[in-house]
């Protein structure tokens, strides 16, 4: 990501008011001092837009994303990205449950080129699951996953090193790095994150 994609990306990360500070617990158990959700999005559709617009354009870089049969959202949050994003470039898409591991949006054929999307990736476990259960449910190779932040929590390498190649858009690293630079959160926010992220490495 270049450097006016990375300010278009913060900005409206700041704009959004999609990033808050606390003491959070996610669902993989994982204890957070921040929270960052793109689904809040679906209330400023102008900021969606905008971030589509980086996905579109981060797609267009790789042959491999932009020439898949079709997108596979995971839900719920994955679906804030996966629709509009399918919409615009005129592809079939489905949603598939966490839980259950199955497809609850849309159809799987077995010989599809897929693309499996999220907003976020932490750990990797679920994803992980997921492409799990799709083979064993549909016959289905996924071995492309694309995600709009990595939060830098093990994800990454454990997707890869099981064969499942991941494209991010941006690292949280950079997100809050750029977020403090730009005088959108103080000192004491940054380091908050920078410790937290010290723990993953």
């Amino acid at each position: 990501m270049n450097g006016a994609d990375r300010y278009t990306l913060v900005k409206l990360v700041s704009k959004g008011k999609i990033l808050n500070f606390g003491r959070y617990i996610l669902k993989n158990g994982i204890k957070s001092p921040y929270f960052l959700d793109f689904t809040l999005l679906s209330s400023r559709i102008d900021l969606l837009e905008t971030l589509i617009e980086l996905v579109d354009k981060y797609f267009k870089k790789y042959m491999e994303l932009e020439d898949a049969d079709k997108y596979i959202g995971i839900l719920n949050k994955g679906a804030v990205v996966t629709i509009p994003l399918a919409i615009k470039k005129k592809k079939p898409f489905a949603l598939v449950s966490p839980e259950k591991g199955d497809i609850e949006v849309g159809t799987l054929e077995t010989n599809e080129d897929i693309v499996l999307l999220d907003d976020m990736l932490s750990t990797g476990r679920t994803t992980l699951r997921i492409v799990d259960s799709l083979k064993k449910r549909y016959g289905v190779e996924i071995g492309k996953v694309f995600v709009v932040l990595d939060r830098e929590e093990g994800g990454y390498k454990l997707l890869n090193r099981e064969g499942v190649k991941v494209y991010r858009l941006a690292k949280i690293s950079d997100v809050i790095k750029a977020l403090y630079e730009f005088g959108m959160i103080n000192e004491e926010e940054y380091n908050l994150v920078v410790d937290h992220l010290n723990k993953f490495k």
